[in-house]
């Protein structure tokens, strides 16, 4: 039967029709078929015959189509009347070769059935059980028993009829009622109002034209030609005078899986190009290395993979190994990868990334280097040539520390002594600069009194016993000159400090006395001055008298 439902007898009887292709690479599709006496032959539209076999099994059982020894020739498996009903393949012109020892009823298909990437055989065994030889040779069972087998073997190809990228197979269970099972045995109905379907071979196209697969039966009522879309929908095959076509129930339906893979188990040409996604680099990332790795993936299959780095020539890699974009200059890069599939397709994606193998220049502005702070809390002021993904420092070979130098940040409670402050500044491409700065810490001593003699040094003795102690006391000694004048020095070396002695420069004279005049003009007050008027008589000697009376 052709697209518009014109049926053509090719004269040629069979018991039982296996899926169509171009088994013989002749250019022409054909069909395998078996003979009631069990001859395994291949039919043409045109009714020419090529024998491939004898001791085919007839009647309920199935063929499948398939490159079983990945030789590029397609092998038709059958199961073996002659040989305890193992299964066997044979190719055009070749010997039938035995492929599993095993009571088969029947092959149904050849693909990736268990979704490890390699191709299984799949066949009815007893019981009416599903089963797949896998790819190390071990026959599974997939634990799904209810396949019919009243007018013929209830099993159709194997294929992936709902486009969730796993295959399975169609068949008419014990009730008449199509269903699809995988590889696990599940059972997935079609809907339950589809019109009940004949127990014989059944097959399944792209018959709507939708991209997805139909399910081709005989209906069990009106023994017809039936499709059936996944959403319940049924419809006849009718002819060009809108006559429903019938067929033999026992031979069944062939048809193969023609869309969207053929019955050979391989993908069939197709438009739709592979969705290509660059992992690494990473679109609008910075990196801090010379060298960046290239990693993709594809939603199919590829035949070649090629990428072209900043608009040069497109270069051959392999995703499976290490390939890495290397030597890259600092700045700006675009690379573009392209995908090629089996049937032409090329499938594209872009990433822009940049490279920066430069570190920040960072400046401590403050603290200084060398200077010196009179406070304990001295402020952290910073700034880079660049974007800085994470500032730290390290204050005196400490651990290091977070910091945004957009806020206020302090090194408190500082010691008296010297400091060094280190800062790091990482970029986006993971790049660290850093500047260091040394410092010193010198805070005054407390001044109670505001003469500028320590606290500590005055202490709190009460030297002219005022009442006030000398740490605040402006005058310590109560000789009438301040303390802020008089200062620490100790002028007679009396090992009294001139503020707390009364008499500075040991003349017998008080310096409440003498005053802070400098009567000689020498520079040197009175009560600091052994000569106070300069005649070259000591003061101590010419004493505090008045002998002239003036």
């Amino acid at each position: 039967m052709d697209a518009d439902g014109d049926t053509t007898d090719t004269g040629v009887p069979a018991e039982i029709v296996g899926p169509p292709a171009d088994i013989d690479d002749d250019g022409t599709v054909e069909v395998p078929s078996v003979t009631d006496q069990g001859k395994l032959r291949l039919v043409d539209s045109d009714g020419n015959t090529e024998q491939l076999a004898t001791g085919a099994a007839s009647g309920n059982t199935a063929m499948a189509l398939g490159d079983y020894d990945d030789d590029g020739k397609t092998a038709v498996i059958y199961e073996s009347a002659s040989n305890s009903n193992s299964i066997y393949r044979v190719e055009p012109g070749g010997s039938p070769q035995r492929v599993a020892d095993t009571d088969a009823k029947g092959v149904v298909g050849y693909g990736n059935f268990d979704g490890d990437g390699a191709k299984e055989l799949v066949y009815v065994g007893d019981s009416s059980r599903i089963w797949y030889v896998d790819d190390d040779g071990s026959l599974v069972d997939t634990g799904y028993s209810q396949v019919g087998d009243d007018r013929g073997l209830g099993a159709g190809p194997l294929g992936d009829f709902d486009g969730d990228g796993n295959k399975r197979v169609a068949v008419v269970d014990g009730s008449s009622n199509l269903a699809l099972i995988d590889s696990s045995g599940d059972k997935k109905l079609l809907k339950p109002d589809y019109e009940k379907a004949e127990k014989a071979p059944i097959a399944a196209a792209n018959v709507t034209g939708d991209g997805r697969l139909e399910v081709i039966y005989l209906n069990k009522d009106t023994e017809n030609l039936y499709y059936g879309t996944l959403d319940g929908e049924t419809e006849p095959f009718e002819d060009s005078s809108d006559d429903p076509i019938g067929a033999d129930f026992g031979a069944g339906v062939s048809g193969g899986v023609t869309t969207p893979s053929d019955s050979t188990g391989d993908s069939p040409s197709d438009s739709t190009a592979p969705s290509v996604s660059i992992s690494e680099p990473v679109d609008g990332e910075t990196y801090g290395s010379e060298n960046v790795s290239l990693d993709v993936s594809a939603d199919e299959s590829v035949s070649e993979w090629t990428y072209s780095l900043d608009g040069g020539d497109n270069r051959t890699f392999d995703p499976n190994t290490e390939t890495t974009l290397s030597n890259l200059s600092d700045g700006e890069h675009t690379v573009t990868v392209y995908a090629e599939d089996d049937d032409g397709n090329v499938g594209t994606d872009t990433s822009t990334f940049v490279v920066d193998t430069t570190p920040p220049t960072v400046t401590i502005s403050e603290p200084a280097d060398g200077e010196t702070y009179e406070s304990e809390n001295v402020s952290l002021d910073v700034s880079a040539d660049e974007s800085v993904n994470e500032w730290k420092y390290s204050l005196d070979g400490g651990d290091n520390r977070t910091f945004d130098p957009n806020t206020e940040t302090t090194l408190s409670n500082l010691s008296d002594g010297e400091h060094t402050v280190t800062v790091y500044a990482e970029d986006d491409g993971g790049n660290v600069g850093t500047d260091t700065s040394t410092f010193t810490v010198d805070t005054p001593a407390d001044d109670t009194d505001g003469d500028g003699i320590p606290d500590s040094e005055e202490g709190d003795d009460d030297t002219d016993g005022d009442g006030t102690p000398d740490d605040e006391d402006e005058d310590s000694d109560g000789d009438g000159i301040p303390d802020s004048e008089e200062g620490t020095d100790d002028t007679d070396g009396d090992g009294t400090p001139d503020y707390k002695d009364e008499d500075s420069d040991g003349d017998g004279i008080p310096d409440s006395e003498e005053g802070s005049e400098d009567t000689d003009g020498d520079g040197t007050p009175d009560y600091k001055d052994d000569d106070s008027d300069g005649d070259g008589i000591p003061d101590s000697e010419e004493g505090d008298g008045d002998t002239d009376g003036d």
